[in-house]
């Protein structure tokens, strides 16, 4: 307290300047309408710039606050979009013609999980059983061949991708005829292999490979690629042919699942010739 009062009794001169100053420009201000009005003008301009400044302060610290709210929000919003729902219904493409008794039943379908990163990838799409989906069944896309259904759910399906180091797909040089195997070598999701062609086959760069019925899952003439690159094999007498993949498997959203409905009865034929040639040679 002693300390206090010496101070002001220091700079009691400061404080009545001040003071008196203080007083001068209430007054000032108070009767003078002109000065009144540029004082008000001025100290609503300074408050507008520190409350601004204040909710810019506020805002930015809230920011995390704001964000979890709006996620919240778009969650709830999103999960009462239509895709949100599984949709039994689906779409199945068939022909009822009396002179021609139909083969191929294809049955639309969207992929929810994909890979190509890996050695042996695998897609899901979105239908199953319950929609007649079964094993080994074709899957192709508008660009060409996608790959075989290997495991089968009700609502759900898992594919063999042709890029998939076990993918054995059935091929054929669309311009001779002469059929191949496509595999791939899990090296490049662009390209895949083409085998089992003999050296003495007119091939070339640019020829278009498509599926053949050799493979029962698949109808003839899907595209599946076109020759990059060919290389002859001495010890094969064949060819290595590279083919760029038609079907963009990165961006892969809307395939068709092909049923052959003729399929058991080609593959019931094919065994009996296999188990009359085991016969044979038996004998």
């Amino acid at each position: 307290m002693k300390n206090l009062i010496f101070f002001i009794y220091k700079y009691y001169v400061f404080f009545m300047f001040l003071a008196f100053e203080v007083f001068a420009l209430i007054v000032l201000f108070r009767f003078n309408n002109y000065q009144q009005a540029s004082f008000l003008n001025y100290t609503a301009s300074t408050s507008s710039s520190i409350y601004n400044a204040i909710n810019s302060t506020t805002g930015y610290f809230n920011l995390k606050t704001l964000n979890d709210s709006l996620q919240a929000e778009n969650s709830r919003l999103r999960s009462q979009l239509l895709q949100s729902y599984y949709q039994h219904g689906y779409t199945t493409t068939t022909v009822n013609d009396t002179q021609y008794k139909q083969q191929y039943v294809y049955i639309s379908a969207q992929v929810v999980n994909n890979s190509i990163s890996k050695k042996n990838n695998f897609i899901t799409i979105d239908k199953g059983s319950l929609h007649g989906v079964k094993r080994f069944d074709g899957v192709i896309c508008p660009n060409g061949v996608v790959g075989i259904v290997w495991q089968v759910t009700p609502y759900y399906s898992l594919i063999q991708s042709v890029l998939n180091s076990k993918s054995n797909t059935g091929a054929k040089i669309k311009k001779t005829g002469d059929i191949g195997t496509v595999t791939w070598d899990g090296s490049n999701a662009l390209f895949a292999q083409l085998s089992n062609v003999n050296t003495y086959v007119p091939v070339a760069i640019g020829d278009e490979v498509v599926s053949t019925t050799q493979s029962a899952s698949y109808p003839e003439e899907i595209p599946i690629g076109k020759i990059v690159n060919i290389d002859r094999n001495p010890e094969k007498n064949a060819y290595d042919i590279t083919i760029l993949v038609h079907t963009p498997f990165s961006r892969l959203k809307n395939v068709y699942v092909v049923r052959n409905l003729f399929k058991e009865s080609q593959q019931s034929a094919e065994v009996k010739v296999l188990e009359e040639e085991a016969k044979d040679h038996d004998n």
